[in-house]
């Protein structure tokens, strides 16, 4: 960036022919402040008459408007610094640059008081926290004596498929560039004070010779969690799971949601809604949580789960670390009726997983009723309930002890399943 720099008259002819080049559009640009007055750059155009950051417009080398000062690109993708950077993918890093340039005219850097070098220059950044699909990181600037006193831009990011991400920030990635392309890594206390209250970079003068830019690096961390449901009869182990089982009236079925946080990022409060398909009942007392707070399980009272007269299984499991996992049993009975049935007839039973601030995923297992003979003999059409059910047994604490080697870790676990929605 030497461009930048006030350059003696023999060499405006070529920085001009430079900035016909580049051109000055700027990329598409996130929200700046506050609004403050601003000069339109060109070779011959003096510096402000005191200190302020970032306020030429037009200036050359893909800068363009300076107020849009913080910019950003996908490491390995990207070749041009942009603000909004859209489309970021799972474990991408995100670096972003803060460009920094006290605009006060050169000739007050040496003038009687030093009025133009900007005194206790202070960049601080605030990262996002959360998962979202779009994500806003912030930059400040300040000086003492800098008129604003503190100006700010924002830095957009969007995920990949309008996906939910978060920003982990990367120690150790801080640096700070000059305009003779010096480069000086920032210490672990600098990059503490640069993400928390504030980095005191010292004094500066003006003039695009000293123009600073820190770069750091953020990690994306995006969701990804599944949901499976299955059906047993009583009897069998834990192998026997399956999406499907035949019954008859007055059977008694086992089923199992299992949940697993396959992703890179925790997720909190997650609510199991599990609707039961007329035509079965939950055996009291037997809603069980395993997971690695309750490794032998965790039998709920039926008031706190049991909702809707008996129509829908309803739990906040809690959360859970990437790699996490929990498994919801529970048994039904296939109610029997005053009149046979005439027509097979399948239970569907579908539960739903919803992370906290994240969408749901779904899947279905089914108990299959046979038809029992009748006068008449209707046709073997299945009839599928409109509603749905949830979890079993078999062996959850043996499902939970094969598919566990981590151990206890509350409330954390694993991988998804073909049914599963992201």
């Amino acid at each position: 960036m030497n461009i930048f720099k006030h350059l003696p008259k023999q060499a405006v002819a070529v920085l001009s022919a430079i900035v016909i080049m580049v051109g000055l559009s700027s990329p598409a640009m996130a929200a700046f402040g506050p609004d403050r007055p601003t000069k339109a750059w060109s070779p011959t155009v003096s510096g402000f008459d005191h200190v302020t950051f970032n306020s030429f417009t037009g200036v050359g080398n893909g800068v363009g408007d300076e107020r849009d000062f913080m910019r950003g690109i996908q490491v390995g993708r990207d070749s041009t610094w942009t603000d909004p950077v859209k489309n970021v993918s799972q474990d991408a890093e995100v670096e972003a640059k803060i460009y920094i340039h006290n605009n006060a005219d050169a000739t007050l850097n040496d003038a009687p008081g030093n009025p133009g070098v900007a005194k206790n220059v202070t960049v601080r950044v605030a990262l996002p926290s959360g998962a979202k699909q779009t994500q806003e990181a912030t930059a400040f600037i300040k000086a003492d004596n800098a008129q604003p006193g503190t100006v700010t831009d924002t830095l957009t990011m969007t995920g990949a498929n309008n996906g939910f991400f978060q920003l982990a920030y990367e120690n150790g990635t801080a640096q700070v560039h000059d305009q003779s392309g010096h480069v000086t890594a920032l210490t672990a206390a600098q990059e503490q004070a640069l993400t928390g209250t504030g980095w005191n970079m010292g004094d500066q003068k003006g003039c695009f010779a000293f123009v600073k830019e820190i770069t750091f690096k953020m990690r994306v961390q995006m969701p990804e969690h599944s949901i499976s449901k299955q059906v047993a009869l009583p009897g069998q182990t834990a192998k026997d799971w399956t999406e499907k089982v035949n019954v008859k009236q007055g059977d008694t079925v086992s089923w199992l949601v299992t949940f697993r946080n396959a992703g890179k990022t925790e997720l909190d409060h997650i609510k199991i809604v599990d609707d039961i398909p007329v035509g079965l009942t939950v055996v009291p007392g037997t809603v069980k949580l395993t997971n690695g707070n309750y490794p032998n399980g965790y039998v709920y009272a039926d008031k706190d789960v049991v909702q809707a007269n008996g129509r829908q299984l309803n739990i906040d499991i809690g959360n859970y670390l990437p790699g996490g996992a929990a498994y919801i049993s529970y048994r039904t009975t296939i109610d029997k009726t005053a009149e046979p049935v005439c027509k097979p007839m399948a239970l569907v039973n579908k539960a739903f997983a919803t992370p906290a601030g994240y969408g749901a995923v779904w899947d279905v297992a089914e108990a299959d009723v046979a038809a029992q003979s009748c006068a008449t003999t209707p046709p073997a059409t299945p009839v599928t309930t409109t509603s749905l059910p949830n979890t079993g047994a078999g062996n959850v604490v043996a499902i939970f002890a094969a598919t566990t080697a981590a151990g206890a870790v509350a409330y954390r676990w694993f991988v998804g399943r073909r049914l599963s929605r992201r």
